[in-house]
């Protein structure tokens, strides 16, 4: 039997609770195994997501509500299931929110410099993602 977190199905996907996953997470330290909730983020802590993404300790950090020390002692594995878990789950709503969060500083006349420095840092953060920003 492998120590390897297990992958959801697809069919486990499809059984996303309102809020958030639950997975079973390893350490490389001598601490227990845990089961951790990978959360549906709020539209109140988007901000917050969207500062985190490209940065995948930051990211997970959001994701699962835990501290970076607690982050830095997963298992390479538990650290990857966790960035795809929270990536999957949340995708989605956060490219909306920076969307409507690009049109709205575009129609206040913002800079276009401002609008582009935050396409071009989104475009990187979420390249790994195989995923068009708004598509």
């Amino acid at each position: 039997m492998s120590d390897a977190p297990k992958i959801p199905t697809p069919e486990e996907q499809l059984k996303i609770l309102k809020g958030g996953r639950t997975v079973k997470v390893k350490f490389t330290d001598e601490r227990p195994d845990e089961v951790v909730k990978v959360r549906e983020i709020h539209i109140k802590d988007m901000e917050e997501l969207g500062m985190a993404m490209g940065q995948e300790i930051s990211e997970v950090m959001v994701y699962v509500s835990k501290p970076r020390e607690w982050v830095e002692a997963l298992t390479s594995q538990s650290f990857k299931l966790l960035v795809t878990e929270g990536q999957d789950i949340n995708f989605t709503e956060w490219s909306d929110w920076y969307n409507r969060k690009l049109r709205m500083l575009k129609a206040l006349g913002q800079s276009d410099a401002i609008a582009k420095a935050i396409q071009s840092a989104t475009e990187k953060a979420t390249e790994n993602l195989g995923r068009p920003v708004g598509k």
